[in-house]
């Protein structure tokens, strides 16, 4: 029986009590009395009943959040120097990894943001930096990429210097 058909069935309980003890005489007064305290016990119960169904409400959406909260935790992916990342469609890291403090003090799971550099992040909730971080998502690998051109030029360049200095 789920709570709220509990609760109707008590107030329906309730209602006879009430119209039993108008019904009976009022020459009758240990059967008013007892009616009393059958109406009082079906308000308790009533009560109780209403305080459990809001436990039970309470402890549902904690489950809920559990859950969603191992699901999230069963989607990281092991990336590189011990960072956690999203999956990504391909099964691959994805993204700024996930801070390891909020994962593993705090218990949820928050992911960086770039911090001026693309090798630095910032949790955006505990403020906790972190350097050097490898994002993996376009973004990020496009910098890395665009920073070895710009460091191999730079080499050349330096290279072709050294070779034609007197």
């Amino acid at each position: 029986m789920e709570a709220t058909e509990g609760l109707l069935a008590i107030g329906r309980a309730v209602a006879i009590a009430r119209s039993l003890r108008s019904a009976i005489s009022s020459d009758d007064a240990v059967n008013r009395v007892q009616l009393g305290d059958l109406i009082e016990a079906l308000v308790d119960a009533k009560g109780a009943l209403v305080d459990a169904k809001e436990e039970l409400a309470t402890a549902r959406a904690a489950v809920k959040g559990l859950r969603e909260h191992l699901e999230a935790r069963e989607q990281l992916v092991l990336g590189r120097d011990g960072y956690k990342y999203r999956r990504g469609a391909d099964g691959q890291v994805d993204g700024y990894p996930a801070c390891p403090h909020c994962e593993q003090v705090v218990g949820r799971i928050i992911f960086l943001v770039p911090d001026g550099h693309w090798q630095k992040g910032v949790c955006p909730a505990c403020d906790k930096r972190f350097a050097p971080i490898y994002p993996h998502n376009s973004l990020g690998e496009r910098e890395e990429q665009e920073q070895k051109q710009r460091s191999s030029k730079a080499m050349r360049d330096y290279g072709e210097r050294l070779a034609g200095a007197p």
